[in-house]
């Protein structure tokens, strides 16, 4: 039983993050994760405008899409600079937005680290900004949205 306990503990060691190639560029199934949780709670949200009485048009959601995911990725980024390797980005700054290694001669390697902690911070910010800009009541606007993310969530990569 110990070895089933062992065998069944060591499974992500053995996985690839890699769902394929193309040409020199990695595409991981974190990517393709965040790509479908993006979508489906796009699409519901979508779903919730045509089908209750919700007065957001498409175009307002379309375009605060845009800057959600901007807000989210940015976010996350800097989130997991800040919380989990300030240091090595203090003596390496270019890799905070740069995918290629330039120490190693050049290569692209992605860029790989993002926090849900920074990732939700720049959500709030980018939502309350889009909403004074556009003159749109923001408690609404994430009440549209709360409901989706809790699916969204079982998308996310862990």
């Amino acid at each position: 039983m110990k070895e089933l306990f062992s065998w069944w503990s060591h499974i992500p060691e053995h996985i690839s993050p890699i769902a394929f190639n193309i040409g020199p560029v990695e595409v991981h199934y974190y990517g393709l994760m965040y790509s479908a949780a993006f979508a489906t709670v796009y699409l519901l949200v979508l779903s919730r405008i045509k089908n209750e009485r919700i007065k957001f048009s498409k175009e307002v959601i379309d375009n605060y899409f845009l800057w959600l995911i901007t807000a989210l990725l940015i976010g996350g980024r800097v989130g997991y600079v800040l919380f989990y390797n300030l240091s090595y980005y203090l003596k390496h700054p270019l890799e905070i937005i740069f995918p290629f290694d330039i120490n190693n001669g050049f290569r692209y390697i992605g860029l790989c680290g993002m926090s849900y902690h920074g990732a939700l911070v720049g959500i709030i910010a980018a939502s309350v900004i889009y909403c004074r800009k556009f003159k749109l009541n923001f408690w609404a606007l994430t009440d549209l949205l709360v409901s989706a993310v809790p699916f969204c969530y079982t998308l996310e990569p862990a």
